[in-house]
C-alpha cells in the first residue's frame, strides 16, 4: 500500500477515535451531577495569594504556578490548579471533589485539544 495513502487512512481513524472519545465524555458530563450552584470557578487573582498559601499548606503541596484557576465557595477559595498541568491544591476538610474535577477539566480544556500534534517552536523556525 502507498504510503500517503496508509497516512492518510491512519490520520482518518485517528479524527474518529478522537470524536468518538469526545462524544463519550461529553455524554459521561451530562450524565454527572452539576456541582453546586455556590460553586465559582475563575482565574486566581493577587488577591488569592493568602487563599492559595494556606490551602497548600492544608494539602502538603507546593503552590501551583503559572495561570491558577481557583473554585470559591461564598468567596472563599476551596480548591486550585494551574493551566499547565501540576498537582491541584485542595482544603482536605471539606467537600471539593466536585470543584477539584471542575476545574481540572477546565485546565485541561484551556491547554488545548491536542498539544502532541504542536510544532516546536525551534523546528519551525529551522524549516524556513
Amino acid at each position: 500500500m502507498h504510503p500517503y495513502l496508509m497516512y492518510t487512512l491512519a490520520a482518518t481513524r485517528q479524527l474518529d477515535l478522537l470524536k468518538e472519545a469526545r462524544r463519550d465524555a461529553l455524554v459521561a458530563e451530562a450524565r454527572r451531577p452539576a456541582p453546586g450552584p455556590d460553586v465559582t470557578v475563575r482565574f486566581a487573582r493577587d488577591t488569592d495569594a493568602l487563599a492559595l498559601d494556606r490551602l497548600s499548606v492544608l494539602s502538603e503541596r507546593p503552590v501551583p504556578h503559572g495561570t491558577v484557576l481557583v473554585a470559591s465557595v461564598r468567596g472563599e477559595v476551596i480548591a486550585a490548579a494551574a493551566i499547565e498541568g501540576g498537582q491541584p491544591i485542595y482544603d482536605p476538610f471539606r467537600r471539593t471533589a466536585d470543584a477539584l474535577s471542575q476545574i481540572c477539566r477546565q485546565a485541561k480544556a484551556l491547554r488545548g485539544p491536542l498539544p502532541w500534534l504542536r510544532v516546536p517552536v525551534r523546528r519551525l523556525r529551522a524549516a524556513f
